[in-house]
């Protein structure tokens, strides 16, 4: 609805201002004007259906260009250069029209059209008048409009001094924090040496140095300090900086769990449960646990979980497995998240529910813990709860056999031998069988002992495979036990497949 430029009144083309009653536009020129906005609209309407066509008749060509002869495929081509010439010069066509019913800069506040040059103060189209305080209103909308681009520029270059500022304080806190940590290290101060040591094995601050921040420790877990004592047998634990060594660690363990350390406590746990260091015992484990669950520990919750979830020096109770895997998940515990996961999926004590599992695999995986990450390759592989993927599967594999999981390192391995989804690769196959097999893993076992029965990537030798494949199936692998069978009674020369 446009308005009368005489009474500011509602002004309709057909029937003039509802105040005057005059009717300003002729009515000839107002059908003619109609005429011509469906004329146009028309066009574009054919010009959008010329180019919906033409992009078919381009694509049929495309998809039989490797079948068509070259004279064949040289006439459609022509055809289609054809086609685009005409729609070039169609569309060139339509703009000049457009041009002629728009020919100016600003819309005319009467017929709608883009009519108006700066300034005038009549519509060459639909002759309608112009009010000069139509073009003060534009001209206080175009300086609103560059005020608050102007301000909006001003405000994003002063939110990014800010971050800049923020970040520029946040790194000289941080250089100060070092500086001051290392200062008391070098006084002898226990707690400046164990912060100082910490930033060097995290890199907080500071490059990562396992050497120093394993010299920083040691200093200050010999005036006693737990959570050094702690972080140092930690590093012998999982050979940061030093060689492996489960005696060290023990020693420095249990010296910062008579201090009252409760990961101290838990990584004792965990090294009794484990056979490391010491002969395996589920009872020293558990006192352990418990030790550093009545801290609050979130490792030793798991460890709980996991000894009830298997039966380790308790009863078997996927209720009591899944209490305390929840109370380690609470804190954000990754490997707590996962065994939440694993009972859903196996239906372990709940119904199952591939769905939830999904949702607590994904949570810890989002931490990068390897066991979540294996899980959902092996959902996707069997489409648990999701549409099965081979590639995403292949991916989880991938990631998390980056991280150690020595049971992805064993499926990646039969991914590569069986070319799942990839070209055969023997040569990367054997590289994560091996690493697997090296960490105990049944499937990595089994793969690297087919590898060996078949002579795939290895020299044939049946004796290495047979053995392989029988620690694989000492730990209830089936199908490590299926293909010892063949391989016994030599009814098979060559494996042909990996079994997953």
């Amino acid at each position: 609805m446009a308005y009368c430029l005489r009474h500011f009144a509602e002004y309709d083309l057909m029937r003039g201002c509802s105040l005057c009653h005059r009717d300003d536009v002729d009515r000839d020129r107002k059908a003619a004007l109609d005429i011509a906005r469906e004329q146009v609209e028309q066009m574009k309407r054919a010009r959008d259906e010329d180019e919906h066509e033409r992009s078919r008749r381009k694509r049929e060509a495309e998809r039989g260009e490797e079948a068509r002869s070259d004279a064949e495929l040289e006439i459609a081509l022509r055809e289609i250069s054809e086609r685009e010439a005409h729609d070039r010069a169609e569309s060139q066509r339509l703009e000049a029209e457009h041009r002629r019913f728009n020919p100016g800069d600003y819309i005319c506040p009467s017929c709608l059209y883009q009519t108006l040059r700066r300034g005038a103060k009549r519509c060459p189209v639909c002759q309608g008048d112009v009010a000069g305080d139509y073009w003060d209103s534009l001209e206080r909308a175009e300086r609103q409009r560059v005020a608050e681009e102007i301000a909006d520029r001003e405000a994003a270059a002063a939110e990014a001094r800010r971050l800049h500022d923020e970040a520029a304080e946040r790194d000289r806190e941080v250089r100060d924090a070092v500086s001051a940590h290392r200062s008391a290290a070098e006084r002898g101060d226990a707690e400046g040496q164990y912060q100082y040591a910490r930033r060097l094995h995290r890199g907080d601050g500071v490059a990562i140095d396992y050497g120093e921040a394993l010299r920083w420790y040691r200093k200050a877990a010999d005036q006693g300090h737990a959570w050094a004592q702690c972080n140092y047998a930690s590093m012998y634990r999982h050979g940061k900086g030093v060689t492996t060594n489960y005696a060290e660690a023990l020693k420095w363990f249990r010296k910062a769990a008579a201090n009252g350390d409760g990961l101290a406590q838990s990584n004792l746990g965990d090294l009794y449960r484990e056979g490391k260091g010491v002969p395996k015992d589920f009872t020293e484990a558990l006192r352990w646990f418990r030790m550093a669950v009545d801290q609050g520990e979130a490792a030793a919750q798991w460890g709980l979980g996991a000894m009830h979830h298997d039966g380790e020096g308790v009863a078997q109770d996927y209720g009591e497995a899944m209490r305390w895997y929840r109370k380690a998940a609470d804190q954000g515990y990754a490997a707590g998240q996962c065994g939440i996961g694993v009972l859903y999926a196996n239906a372990q004590g709940v119904a199952q529910d591939y769905a939830e599992a999904l949702r607590w695999y994904r949570k810890a995986a989002e931490q990068d813990f390897p066991r979540a990450l294996a899980c959902l390759g092996i959902m996707y592989t069997r489409g648990e709860g999701v549409t099965a993927d081979q590639a995403e599967a292949r991916n989880c594999f991938r990631k998390a056999a980056e991280l150690g999981d020595s049971h992805a390192q064993g499926r990646l391995a039969a991914i590569y031998c069986d070319g799942l989804g990839v070209a055969k690769d023997f040569a990367e196959g054997l590289k994560w069988a091996r690493q697997s097999a090296e960490q105990g893993d049944a499937v990595g076992e089994s793969v690297l002992g087919l590898m060996y029965a078949g002579g795939h990537g290895v020299p044939k030798d049946p004796d290495e495979g047979l053995r392989l494949l029988r620690m694989a199936a000492a730990k209830g692998l089936e199908e490590a036990k299926k293909a010892i069978a063949l391989l016994e009674r030599e009814q098979k020369k060559e494996t042909k497949g990996w079994f997953w």
